[in-house]
């Protein structure tokens, strides 16, 4: 992702330029599936990851000592239209999280968990009892969200054999996030990357340089 960004920055394509970039990487607690800390933090379909970086991860950045040394200018935007989040994976729900609980406007996912995968508690399961799956519903049944939204899902991706009434598929799952992204008008790009398969290195290193400019289009930065 440094890569990318410090590669379009130099680019002198206008069509490919992104604004100058604080990227926060955030490790997850470990472990896979329906209980595990990445599940609880990842997965669940709620507000606890958004509140978890807006409320904690962001202040921690912005009052860090060591940044404040190095750059006594520091300051991250509040501005929702120039934050953006970048997921792979259960990273995905968590990043469109951000978009949908909170104030993230530019979201990019690759192979989404947007599956059947976690339920954190009675309350969250009432309002999304599939999950992430229930993301696609939620979207068509809202009003239209300020998002600039990137998927990507591949021909092999994880559950590729499971059919959609299992709620276990991830490329169906992603199709299913972008046919209600488009019914509602959002502003959205979806790669289907055949012959590929979960969270493929080589798709994203072919589409991520072009995703960022197109992700980042029109932001003015103040």
């Amino acid at each position: 992702m440094v890569t990318v960004a410090e590669n379009l920055a130099a680019d002198p394509s206008p069509t490919r330029k992104i604004p100058p970039l604080v990227v926060i990487f955030v490790p997850n607690g470990g472990g896979d599936g329906p209980g595990s800390e990445r599940g609880l933090e990842y997965d669940t379909n709620s507000d606890r990851y958004s509140r978890f970086i807006n409320m904690e991860v962001l202040p921690a950045v912005q009052a860090d000592a060591g940044i404040k040394a190095a750059f006594p200018n520091f300051k991250l935007t509040t501005n929702p239209d120039g934050r953006g989040a970048y997921g792979c994976s259960s990273g995905s729900p968590a990043a469109f999280g951000l978009g949908w609980y909170a104030d993230f406007h530019r979201l990019v996912t690759y192979s989404g968990t947007f599956v059947d995968l976690q339920k954190a508690d009675a309350a969250t399961e009432a309002a999304a009892p599939n999950g992430a799956w229930d993301y696609a519903a939620m979207i068509t049944a809202a009003p239209v969200k300020p998002l600039r939204v990137f998927l990507e899902a591949a021909q092999m991706d994880n559950g590729s054999t499971e059919t959609a009434a299992s709620h276990l598929n991830w490329l169906i799952a992603n199709q299913n996030m972008a046919a209600a992204l488009k019914m509602k008008g959002y502003h959205y790009r979806f790669v289907y990357a055949q012959g590929a398969g979960h969270c493929d290195d080589k798709v994203q290193r072919q589409t991520l340089p072009d995703t960022m400019a197109w992700v980042w289009r029109g932001y003015q930065a103040n």
